[in-house]
């Protein structure tokens, strides 16, 4: 009956319902109490919007349409009178009487059903508030997150106290939000919502150690860098002895240029160190880059003694080779000094040109001579020897002199 339907509603709706918190509600049955509860509900997050799959007032409006609907159904129903006297002839069809949906007593009866479904959900409207402490994480965007913290410029430490932070209140969601809750008439399904805040703290701890990884990367590549070009120096050849002096030259500051990288290098392992912290896995060139900066120090100090080899052996094949080159310098000195006595037998003005160009061949050779002979004192300087005096070339060029200015006059 009607009633009874009424009842039924009423009963499920009769419990006390005291809500504290996500997790904490308490429900006292104060009429059956082995009543379960009738409806379940799921709580979502969708959007970054916090609420129910169904909205609570689609609850009320079925319990009414219900109602209704049985109303319905008891009106113009037939009597059996026609079809048991078939042989009278019936005007119309008799139909039993019933009540009508806008009658006195009807409207009450819905009135009670919708004073109770009006205190069953009242409590899950409440229960719902209680998840606005969690409003501004679901309305968070990851990437402004991220940016804003960009913007403030965290010290290390600040970052780790924000990664910390996020994981706390992580643990704390799974941990205050039930899988199910009962309230009242409803039970409410939580995973979903539970999942949805635990999943977007997690991601957002995990975007700032991506953060970290970034700075470490960023730190590691520029030190690679740094210690590739140190490397490249050890190793470049050289190809005279001046630029082998410079290689040993530089090769001597490496150990302070090392123990400069060394600050940098603790600086990126300690990034590093917090990220492992948190157990947070690495990409493969992230993994490989770090134990690389990590063993320059050591691959660099044995290249250094690579290179000693080499510069040895070097420094042999570039003394042979200025030997060899002085004892050509000596022949091209004898040669230039039977040109400039040569000299001496033009005495025609009409030689000019010949004895012009001659002139101007000689004084190419001459300056090329005087510098070669002072690269070869710089380079016997670098080699530690003696330097030579090339008396005889000095004597060349004061002798030459007077021919030039000569020859050069007369030309112009």
């Amino acid at each position: 009956s009607l009633e009874t339907y009424t009842q039924f509603v009423e009963i499920s709706a009769s419990s006390h319902v005291t809500v504290k918190s996500a997790g904490e509600v308490t429900v006292v049955k104060t009429k059956d109490k082995k009543k379960f509860p009738l409806f379940m509900i799921d709580l979502s997050m969708i959007n970054g919007k916090i609420g129910y799959t169904t909205p609570v007032f689609h609850f009320e409006q079925k319990i009414i349409a219900l109602y209704k609907q049985s109303m319905t159904m008891l009106q113009n129903i037939p009597t059996l009178e026609r079809d048991i006297m078939e042989k009278l002839i019936w005007t119309h069809t008799p139909i039993l009487g019933s009540v009508h949906q806008m009658e006195e007593g009807v409207l009450a009866v819905q009135g009670r059903i919708v004073k109770a479904m009006e205190a069953a959900t009242g409590p899950l409207k409440q229960y719902l508030q209680t998840y606005g402490v969690y409003r501004e994480l679901a309305e968070t965007s990851t990437e402004d997150y991220i940016r804003k913290l960009k913007e403030e410029k965290h010290t290390l430490e600040e970052h780790k106290e924000i990664i910390v932070d996020n994981l706390s209140k992580q643990e704390d969601i799974e941990k205050s939000i039930p899988d199910s809750i009962a309230i009242g008439m409803f039970l409410v399904n939580c995973v979903e919502v539970r999942n949805a805040l635990s999943s977007k703290r997690k991601a957002l701890a995990h975007a700032v150690i991506n953060l970290l990884v970034e700075k470490a990367r960023k730190i590691s590549d520029k030190l690679n860098w740094e210690f590739t070009q140190i490397s490249r120096k050890i190793l470049q050849r050289a190809n005279s002895i001046e630029e082998l002096t410079q290689q040993k030259d530089y090769i001597n500051t490496v150990p302070r240029i090392l123990t400069s990288l060394k600050k940098k290098t603790s600086k990126m392992l300690v990034h590093y160190d917090l990220i492992e912290d948190f157990n947070f896995p690495l990409i493969h060139d992230d993994f490989d880059q770090r134990w690389t900066v990590i063993g320059w120090p050591k691959k660099i100090f044995s290249q250094i003694e690579e290179a000693a080899t080499i510069q040895d052996r070097n420094r042999k094949r570039f003394e042979k080779e200025l030997h060899l080159s002085q004892e050509s310098f000596t022949a091209v000195i004898k040669d230039m000094t039977k040109d400039i006595s040569s000299l001496a037998i033009f005495k025609e003005f009409s030689q000019v040109e010949q004895v012009h160009a001659e002139v101007e061949r000689i004084d190419k050779i001459l300056k090329e001579s005087v510098a070669k002979a002072n690269l070869f004192r710089s380079r016997e300087k670098l080699f530690g020897f003696p330097e030579t005096q090339y008396e005889d070339l000095e004597k060349l060029v004061r002798e030459f002199q007077p021919y030039a200015d000569l020859w050069a006059t007369a030309y112009e």
